[in-house]
């Protein structure tokens, strides 16, 4: 059912970002 994965996918989606989001603040922290 794809009504089933899309929101497995969005979930996933978001938490790649939101790793991707930290991994921009550590970097931003260092460079400045």
């Amino acid at each position: 059912h794809p009504s089933v994965g899309t929101p497995t996918n969005a979930g996933a989606f978001n938490q790649t970002a939101a790793k991707a989001g930290q991994t921009r603040s550590k970097y931003q922290n260092i460079i400045a």
